[in-house]
């Protein structure tokens, strides 16, 4: 974790705490498995997982912070902090039940690249759980987020206020999205869905 993190989390506390602790308690109960979560920052989704359906935990950032590293785990948990990025992940092909992100996609470098990422590391019917700023429907708000992503993304590292993630989302392959807007739609939470392996059906003449 940076200090352009930090100053971030900063920035955010305000709406945390008003808008997206309510999704995170939603969605974070979710994961069961092998979960890997990317983007990890401060920790805000750990006090949410149900550890105790969580087969093995990964944690990834550029870094991982002293406040990750000290957070409660269960003892019987298996757990690995990695410090990797979303648009090269260090893991093997279908090695997860869930994957997690929140206020990533606003941040990296290449959208597609860590959406094609978390695609290749879900099981083929794996979920795929994310918070993320989009760009709201409404024309008005659209042109404001438009004018201060310039210099939202020199105070808030990177982050980008005007991506249409939704469609990125589903570009990259993903279906059966559940969708939980937050003010305004300017925040989504979600659930999608990689697909299940297609099962070639072969004709024979008798």
């Amino acid at each position: 974790m940076s200090a352009g993190d930090s100053f971030y989390d900063l920035l955010m506390r305000p709406l945390e705490k008003r808008l997206l602790e309510k999704v995170r308690r939603s969605l974070m109960v979710r994961p069961r498995g092998m979960v890997l979560e990317i983007g990890v920052g401060t920790g805000a989704n750990l006090p949410y997982y149900r550890y105790e359906y969580i087969d093995h935990l990964d944690l990834l950032d550029l870094t991982i912070g002293e406040k990750v590293r000290r957070h409660h785990y269960p003892d019987h948990l298996p757990l690995r902090f990695v410090e990797g990025q979303a648009e090269a992940l260090p893991f093997p092909d279908e090695s997860y039940d869930f994957v997690v992100v929140s206020l990533v996609l606003c941040s990296v470098t290449d959208v597609m690249g860590s959406l094609a990422e978390i695609f290749r590391v879900l099981k083929p019917g794996g979920r795929f759980i994310f918070i993320e700023h989009v760009l709201p429907e409404n024309q008005r708000l659209k042109n404001v987020f438009q004018r201060l992503t310039p210099l939202w993304k020199r105070m808030a590292n990177q982050c980008h206020l005007n991506r249409e993630t939704l469609d990125a989302i589903a570009a990259t392959g993903f279906e059966q999205m559940e969708l939980y807007p937050v003010y305004r739609d300017i925040f989504i939470g979600g659930v999608a869905h990689r697909p299940h392996k297609m099962t070639l059906i072969h004709r024979h003449k008798l």
